[in-house]
């Protein structure tokens, strides 16, 4: 089993807030919102279904729901 070069990254990302809340340097929602800040903006998760996985939705969104999402914006 190989791994994705996004999977690679949301890890160190996971790792790495993981790190940052164990040293207690700075607070947890600070530190989970860098995280999510950083999976959107490095594309590991589109944003369409970051907010979705939010509002609870735990399905994947169908492509008629992305299209409508994209062209709502």
């Amino acid at each position: 089993m190989e791994l994705s070069k996004q999977a690679w990254i949301a890890i160190a990302i996971f790792l790495a807030a993981y790190g940052a809340i164990i040293s207690e340097k700075l607070d947890r929602t600070k530190i989970a919102l860098i995280g999510a800040s950083l999976v959107i903006l490095l594309k590991v998760l589109p944003q369409h279904e970051a907010i979705a996985a939010a509002r609870g939705r735990h399905r994947p969104v169908s492509p008629k729901e992305r299209r409508a999402f994209c062209n709502n914006e």
